[in-house]
């Protein structure tokens, strides 16, 4: 389509040879690209998580420019106050799913791309039955070949490696205790280092 002929010229333009996959489309915003990659040189990517903020978008700027990441993800549940974000830091990646109050949201329910040389599946949750088992959700993962998976719904931070995936749960960070968001470095080779931080000092 015209969406991966325009990925195909901008890679051409840019000297770099990289898979269309490694250009994610935005979600509210489909003609604007992003370079999830880069080619040649040592490469570190820095991935902010937040989820379920409710309406609570204060705690989001503040932790953003806290850890100066590379790429934004919000899994849902607020992702109006995603708003902030993108005015704050418009030369930020910026990955958005649809949560189960995100009321006729045009964002997708999961979204899979790649962060470097790692491939993340993005969901809020709901409907993998998160908050009774995350079976459906590391299956679909698991076949959907990710490295990294990414959900909220449950506002319970966790971090596993289950089947030798990276599965993170940023918590909430929203305005209740506590509140929580995930930063996840991608190193060179595709080492995946996650940890849990309050949205707060």
């Amino acid at each position: 389509g015209r969406f991966r002929r325009a990925a195909q010229l901008f890679r051409q333009a840019a000297g770099l040879k990289l898979p269309a996959e490694a250009f994610k489309v935005h979600a509210l915003h489909p003609l604007r690209y992003y370079i999830h990659s880069s080619h040649g040189g040592a490469l570190n990517l820095r991935l902010a998580v937040f989820s379920d903020t409710h309406g609570f978008p204060d705690y989001l700027i503040p932790a953003v420019r806290r850890v100066r990441p590379d790429i934004l993800v919000h899994l849902g549940d607020g992702i109006r106050d995603t708003a902030a974000l993108e005015h704050e830091f418009p030369e930020l990646p910026l990955h958005i799913v649809s949560g189960n109050c995100d009321f006729a949201s045009r964002a997708p329910d999961t979204d899979i791309f790649f962060a470097g040389a790692v491939k993340v599946f993005a969901a809020h949750g709901h409907r993998y039955g998160v908050k009774s088992t995350l079976d459906p959700l590391l299956n679909s993962a698991h076949f959907a070949g990710a490295q990294l998976v990414l959900y909220g719904h449950t506002h319970i931070a966790r971090i596993g490696y289950p089947g030798g995936m990276t599965v993170v749960n940023p918590g909430s960070a929203g305005a209740r205790e506590p509140s929580t968001f995930a930063v996840i470095d991608i190193s060179d080779a595709g080492g995946i280092a996650a940890r849990i931080l309050p949205t707060t000092l």
